[in-house]
């Protein structure tokens, strides 16, 4: 093309745009942009110079091709829409360069659930042994007795003694023993101090025995009595 007169060369037709007809004297703002899913790189006589590859796209927005995004997958040049090309749930799509399939690198990891080919972590207070979860629904609540923290696969900590941690416990979230109360390591509740002990406080993993002379007759006792004259 050639907008201004008076030139004695023809201008190549600019990168983005094409130019599909002999003595065209647009302008360069008004040259006709190349059609999405195609890039054209200069010189274009047709608004399909050069289709995005497979593992790419293009939309109208864009000047060039690019990775297919995260949680999409690209199965075919000149793509531009991707409305209809969300990744499978239980697998991973997310931080993959020119993902092509809607299985992305393969199925979701343990302790994690994948939707739309977007993988997160289980959240704390749950966990799950298994590759492949395709929703939150399939992250199981914590063993009670134990701490599932984020992205838990087996829950393996223990809650520890003088607390106790029912089904579901998270991180920072078990339970302090009570008064009248002991609470060995990996407890799922507080135990009732038996007779013929005390349990003064409730940071204790072990009733105290009580002392000789003393009576500690009742359940849940938290101090000694004078034994009867």
């Amino acid at each position: 093309y050639q907008n201004p007169e008076g030139q004695d060369v023809c201008m190549l037709c600019e990168v983005t745009k094409y130019c599909p007809d002999t003595a065209m004297t647009n302008s360069p703002d008004d040259l006709p942009l190349c059609d999405p899913g195609y890039v054209c790189n200069g010189g274009a006589k047709s608004p399909k110079q050069e289709a995005c590859e497979v593992g790419t796209f293009k939309d109208s927005s864009m000047t060039e091709c690019e990775s297919c995004p995260d949680g999409k997958y690209c199965p075919n040049k000149a793509m531009s829409n991707l409305t209809e090309f969300d990744c499978l749930d239980g697998f991973i799509c997310n931080g993959i360069t020119n993902n092509e399939s809607p299985e992305g690198t393969g199925v979701c990891n343990e302790g994690h659930y994948c939707e739309k080919g977007f993988e997160y972590e289980c959240p704390s207070g749950t966990f799950r042994m298994t590759k492949g979860s395709s929703s939150i629904d399939y992250c199981v609540e914590c063993t009670p007795g134990f701490i599932c923290g984020n992205a838990t696969i087996i829950p393996s900590e223990k809650c520890p003694a003088e607390s106790y941690c029912p089904q579901g416990t998270g991180t920072g979230e078990e339970i302090a023993c009570t008064s009248g109360h002991f609470c060995p390591e990996g407890s799922d509740r507080q135990i009732m101090c038996p007779k013929g002990s005390i349990c003064s406080s409730g940071n204790m993993s072990v009733p105290a025995s009580c002392t000789e002379g003393k009576l500690c007759d009742e359940l849940g006792q938290t101090a000694e009595k004078d034994c009867p004259a």
